[in-house]
């Protein structure tokens, strides 16, 4: 199931926005409904919620992302929860700045490094 804005996942999560879809699931921009924080929640995709396999390792990777805690390179990833019956990772959002511009990927096509950047 894709969530669209103003849908809810289940009490505690109400979608803003898509952000993305990936291999394991889709990322939305959600509010909090206990604290009122704007978060990325990561979820699991419908075909995979009864694949023990892929649920289990869904949540060990996501434990091991929430264990770098506040690595200074990668998103902050808060806790892993289930909701409503879905695996969820609860991450920190990184709003875009006044480019448009909110990853590494994103960066490095409008700037690519020169040569002498790369090496270093």
């Amino acid at each position: 199931m894709i969530y669209q804005k103003g849908d809810f996942i289940g009490q505690s999560y109400e979608v803003l926005d898509l952000l993305g879809i990936g291999g394991f699931g889709a990322v939305y921009l959600v509010r909090s409904r206990r604290t009122n924080n704007v978060v990325a929640l990561k979820t699991l995709k419908d075909e995979l919620l009864e694949d023990a396999e892929a649920t289990e390792r869904f949540v060990r990777e996501a434990r091991i992302w929430v264990n770098l805690r506040l690595h200074p390179y990668i998103v902050r990833a808060y806790y892993v929860d289930t909701v409503h019956g879905r695996l969820c990772v609860v991450m920190e959002h990184i709003a875009p700045d006044e480019t448009g511009l909110n990853s590494l990927e994103g960066y490095l096509r409008l700037n690519p490094p020169d040569f002498s950047q790369s090496i270093r």
